[in-house]
C-alpha cells in the first residue's frame, strides 16, 4: 500500500490509512435575541492507525494538508480505502517519446520502461528513462532520470507525477518530474518541455490516465418514466466474461458503470477501463467508463465506452456498444461483432432492462 503522511507544523508521521475530510454542522445559539442559526465548520480528521493520537484534530485549516501518495519503481499506485487507482503502463513506448523545446534542446523519455533506440546513445540495458540528446554541456548526450529510480506520486488536490532521480545521489546530478494532467479527452498524449530548475528537468503530458474514476450515474428513466437500473450488474470481484466461439483463445471482460476489477490471471491496461479484449500474447482496452446508460430514440437502453487502445490501422480507437434486452432469466453479455471502426458490439440479456414503474 502507498505510504501517506500527516503534515503539521511540527510533526511529519507515517499513516496506513487516508485522512477524511468531514464537515461539521454546529447550532449555535449565542446571541438570545436572534433565533438559531447552523454553522458549518471544515475539520481535518487524520488518520486512523496505532499512531493516530500523536496527530491532533484541528479546526484551524492550516494544519489539513494535502497528502501523499508514493509508489517505487511501479507504474500503477492504489490509494487507500478504495479511494482510486492509477495504472499508466498504457503509456509505455517499445522506444521513446522525442521532445523538442522552444530553444532547440531534444529530449527523450520513456514511461515504465528503459529508452532504447536512442539518439543519445543508450540501450534498454542502460536503464535510463529520460536523457538530453547532445546536451549543452560539452556536447555530450546525458542520462537525466534513472528507470529504476523512478517515483509515481500521488498528492491530494495537486495530481500525479512520475518522477525520476538521477543516476545517482550525489547534488546537481537532477532528475525528471512529468506531471500528467487529466484530460478526459485524451487517452496518450504526448510530453512537452516546460523548465529546467535546479538542474531537475520538468515536463507535462496530458492524459485520462491521469483522471480519478468518479462514480457515473447507472440509473436511466424512459419517456414513460419507467426506471432501468444497471448497478444491479456491477461487480465488485471478478468481471463479466465472454468468450467468442469463432475466435478461439480471445476473451472479452466487461463491468458495467464502474472500472474492470483486478485480477490475477489477466491484466487489461489503463485505469477506469470498462471492457477489455485477450489473447494469449496481449490485451486491448475497449474503453473507459466515462458515462451511463442510455436509452436512445427507438427505446433501446444501451451502454458506451470509448477511448480504448488505438486500432491496428491507427485511424479509430476501440470502443464497445452494449444493447440490453430485457429477459426473465440473466444470460450475460454475449459478443456480436467487431466494426470496421472498432467499436466490439455485445447484447445483454437480462431481467435488469425490464421496465420498473
Amino acid at each position: 500500500m502507498p505510504s501517506a503522511r500527516c503534515l503539521s507544523r511540527s510533526i511529519s508521521l507515517p499513516f496506513r490509512l487516508a485522512r477524511q475530510r468531514i464537515w461539521e454542522a454546529k447550532l449555535s445559539n449565542e446571541n438570545e435575541d436572534q433565533p438559531p442559526q447552523y454553522m458549518f465548520i471544515a475539520m481535518c480528521r487524520h488518520f486512523d492507525s496505532e499512531d493516530a493520537d500523536k496527530c491532533p484534530d484541528t479546526n484551524a485549516s492550516a494544519y489539513c494538508r494535502p497528502l501523499l501518495y508514493n509508489e517505487t519503481g511501479t507504474c500503477t499506485l492504489e490509494l487507500p480505502g478504495d479511494s482510486g487507482r492509477f495504472d499508466i503502463q498504457p503509456l509505455r513506448r517499445p522506444t521513446h517519446y522525442t521532445i523538442q523545446s522552444s530553444d532547440g534542446r531534444l529530449f527523450e523519455l520513456n514511461f515504465c520502461s528503459p529508452i532504447s533506440d536512442s539518439r543519445c546513445g543508450f540501450t534498454s540495458s542502460d536503464g535510463v528513462s529520460v536523457c538530453e540528446v547532445n546536451a549543452t554541456t560539452g556536447g555530450k548526450s546525458r542520462a537525466i532520470g534513472i528507470t529504476q529510480r523512478s517515483v509515481l506520486q500521488y498528492i491530494e488536490e495537486k495530481g500525479l507525477k512520475m518522477i525520476y532521480h538521477g543516476p545517482n545521489d550525489s547534488k546537481g546530478t537532477g532528475g525528471a518530474e512529468i506531471t500528467l494532467v487529466c484530460n478526459e479527452n485524451i487517452t496518450f498524449g504526448e510530453p512537452v518541455f516546460k523548465a529546467e530548475l535546479d538542474n531537475l528537468y520538468k515536463f507535462e503530458l496530458e492524459t485520462s490516465l491521469a483522471c480519478l474514476a468518479w462514480p457515473v450515474e447507472c440509473a436511466v428513466f424512459d419517456r414513460e418514466d419507467n426506471k432501468f437500473d444497471l448497478g444491479q450488474l456491477r461487480k465488485t470481484d471478478g468481471n463479466w466474461e465472454v468468450t467468442d466461439p469463432g475466435q478461439g483463445k480471445m476473451r472479452f471482460y466487461i463491468n458495467i458503470c464502474g472500472a474492470l476489477n483486478p485480477v490475477k490471471t489477466y491484466v487489461c491496461p489503463g485505469a477506469n477501463v470498462g471492457a477489455c479484449r485477450t489473447n494469449a500474447s496481449e490485451s486491448t482496452n475497449l474503453g473507459s467508463v466515462t458515462t451511463g446508460p442510455k436509452i436512445n430514440a427507438d427505446g433501446v437502453l444501451t451502454l458506451h465506452y470509448t477511448g480504448g487502445s488505438p486500432c491496428e490501422d491507427g485511424r479509430f480507437r476501440h470502443s464497445t456498444h452494449i444493447v440490453f434486452h430485457c429477459s426473465r432469466v440473466e444470460n450475460g453479455p454475449r459478443f456480436i461483432k467487431q466494426s470496421e471502426d472498432c467499436v466490439s458490439s455485445f447484447l445483454w440479456e437480462t431481467p435488469v432492462a425490464c421496465p420498473v414503474k
